[in-house]
């Protein structure tokens, strides 16, 4: 599979899964976590889609690619999301959190 749909995918399922949390009632301070975590690793993957199209896109300004990376990543979690409670969400989720490399590690 393309590295960077690879990128993409993960960062629709974070983001799927902050939308989920988010949508959450009586949330406690164990999904409260678990959505900062999943921020985080949202963030991580946008940084580098942002950071991969801006090297290989010097004619687009950088709120272009943004703009551009942002909607891809929406687009796809729409998808995403109506796969949610399927079980292979679970394996992509665990297969993302294997590549995220965090700041402090």
């Amino acid at each position: 599979m393309d590295p960077i749909l690879v990128l993409y995918r993960c960062a629709a399922n974070a983001f799927s899964i902050v939308q989920a949390v988010e949508l959450m009632e009586d949330k406690g301070k164990e999904e409260m976590d678990f959505q900062e975590v999943m921020r985080i690793r949202f963030n991580f993957f946008v940084d580098t889609l942002i950071n991969y199209h801006h090297d290989h896109n010097k004619n687009l300004s950088k709120d272009e690619i943004t703009e551009k990376t942002l909607s891809g990543i929406a687009d796809l979690s729409k998808i995403v999301l109506r796969d949610i409670k399927k079980p292979y969400f679970r394996e992509d989720t665990a297969f993302c959190k294997s590549i995220v490399k965090y700041k402090n590690e």
